[in-house]
């Protein structure tokens, strides 16, 4: 598996240690299965805290899987650039078989000079018989000369054809390789400029993709969470309440209450129960969005672990100028659009390096063998006499048949070359300088989403602390409405016991403090969403700088 990058470790590091401070769970014991496992059975139940849920959105999400597979992609994609620059080399092989070939010398008149090679044959036959003082060479006619070597040919066993094509060769054989290596250009080495570019853009898609994973993870980690509590809420009020319709009941049939009150508790009975079939529902819900962040089959057990509470955050927030400067810093939307203006100028200098031009060096090695189906060739054989202990030639004309070897030197040479090849297109019909300026236009594109992404980093970290600062001022207040309630609760019991109060009136004790309470969690869930969203908004964990220290 692929290794997360650095801001991704650190996102994974600030979230466990205090992105998500907040969720108070009981600590794992020794004998809790490891929940946070990327390889879990689909049938087993898998009971996770907020860091573990986060742990395997961060493994299994599928939006961020895709952006890695993107940062892949542009990995591959910068390796491909430079093998532009490496040297290219191309090896080829082929076979001809010739059938017939023409005469060279066709139409030029001078078609006979190859057969006048036997006249000057016999000239330097003739010669050196004159010259040597051997009586067995005496100079001959050259009907004789030719008469005597047509024979000794055919002692040897040699078939003369006189139809036969002495320029046919049968066989070609050709194996060529070819190296190439781009000396200069303009094009490719301004875009090998622009890889590191295109990596660091994959990275901060990969981080900001993974930034958007937590806030999503824990959102739908606190929604879960809410709605279960909410259902317990439900469930303990349904439960008190079933307690009230017993009893007044009981005082019903004892003739001590009107029956009204009775009705009265049983439909307030009923409606709760609707409320809590509802929170059922809305919880199992919760938690299928949950799965569907953190990349869990639909069919997994899930439940969540945890409390909402407001233990270990910290309840002061920066100045507005000093959190918008963070999220210049470090979010990596942010990042991308700057990168983007960068990606476009280095695009413009490519498409301007192609109206140079190119240089390059190319060697060519090329092994050419011309191999006919028949190899024989005949040798000088004559015969000799010794004559007072010196060998004469007694028959110059006998001769004997060899044949050469497949691989002789005879049928195979080399031809090797080495140069400078020089490029340059002249004239494009203006389409190099057409696309130059949609490059500027791209560039000029860009610089607008660079400017209205810092105009939506300003917004969305202000919005943000708006969020946070009224969800504090919630909390503050339904922290002060829950103590009143609970309160309330307590002297309706004792109003109750003392018989000076009834059930109608615990009831709608009890009901105020269940709302206060779960308005309570509801307001906490607000402010630990809003501060989720806030951390995404000036794009870094709140432990960042010290894990960077670190």
């Amino acid at each position: 598996m692929k290794r997360l990058s650095s801001t991704s470790r650190l996102i994974i590091n600030g979230v466990v240690l205090g992105l998500v401070v907040g969720v108070a769970g009981q600590p794992a014991g020794a004998d809790e299965p490891d929940s946070s496992s990327a390889n879990v059975s689909p049938t087993d139940r898998v009971s996770v805290r907020l860091e573990e849920a986060i742990e395997l959105a961060l493994l299994n999400n599928y939006a961020l899987r895709k952006a890695r597979l993107d940062q892949e992609d542009a990995e591959a994609q910068v390796s491909q650039e430079w093998a532009r620059v490496w040297p290219s080399i191309d090896g080829a092989a082929s076979y001809d078989r010739n059938l017939a070939a023409p005469n060279p010398f066709a139409g030029t008149g001078a078609g006979g000079a190859f057969n006048a090679f036997n006249g000057i044959g016999w000239l330097a036959f003739n010669e050196e018989a004159r010259t040597d003082d051997n009586p067995n060479t005496e100079p001959l006619s050259f009907i004789d000369w030719s008469n005597r070597t047509n024979q000794a040919l055919e002692n040897a066993g040699v078939i003369i054809d006189p139809d036969a094509n002495a320029f046919l060769v049968e066989n070609q054989f050709s194996v060529s390789l070819a190296v190439r290596q781009v000396l200069y250009d303009g094009a490719i080495y301004a875009g090998l400029r622009g890889t590191d570019v295109l990596e660091e853009i994959a990275e901060v898609g990969v981080d900001a993709e993974a930034q958007r994973t937590v806030q999503d993870t824990a959102s739908a980690f606190y929604g879960a969470l809410l709605a279960s509590r909410q259902t317990e809420i439900l469930e303990k009020s349904v439960a008190r309440t079933q307690e009230t319709v017993d009893e007044t009941k009981k005082r019903v049939d004892q003739g001590v209450v009107p029956r009204f009150q009775l009705l009265t508790a049983e439909v307030e009975l009923a409606n709760l129960q609707t409320d809590l079939a509802r929170a059922r529902n809305a919880s199992l819900r919760a938690l299928d969005d949950l799965r569907l962040v953190i990349g869990l089959p639909a069919t997994q057990p899930l439940e969540v672990r945890g409390e909402l509470t407001l233990e270990g955050v910290p309840a002061e927030m920066p100045p507005a100028e000093e959190a918008v400067a963070v999220a210049y810093s470090n979010r990596p939307d942010f990042q991308q659009a700057k990168l983007a203006v960068k990606a476009n100028l280095i695009q413009e200098d490519a498409t301007i390096g192609e109206l140079f031009p190119t240089l390059s060096a190319v060697a060519n090695i090329a092994l050419i063998g011309t191999v006919p189906d028949d190899r024989t060739f005949t040798v000088p054989d004559p015969t000799f006499e010794t004559v007072d202990g010196e060998d004469r030639i007694l028959d110059p004309f006998p001769v004997r048949v060899e044949e050469s070897g497949f691989f002789s030197e005879a049928f195979w040479f080399a031809n090797v070359s080495v140069g400078l090849q020089l490029e340059w297109k002249i004239f494009d019909g203006f389409e190099t300088w057409s696309r130059y300026r949609r490059n500027q236009v791209e560039t000029r594109k860009a610089r607008v989403d660079l400017e209205q992404a810092r105009v939506v980093v300003q917004l969305e970290v202000a919005q943000a602390l708006r969020e946070l600062r009224t969800a504090r001022q919630q909390i503050e207040t339904q922290q002060r409405n829950r103590a009143r309630a609970e309160l309330n609760y307590e002297h309706a019991q004792v109003r109750v016991r003392e018989g000076v109060s009834n059930q109608f009136e615990l009831r709608q004790a009890s009901e105020q403090l269940d709302e206060s309470r779960f308005n309570y969690l509801q307001a906490v869930h607000d402010f630990l969403v809003a501060r989720i969203s806030y951390l995404v908004a000036v794009g870094t964990p709140p432990i960042l700088e010290k894990q960077k220290d670190e």
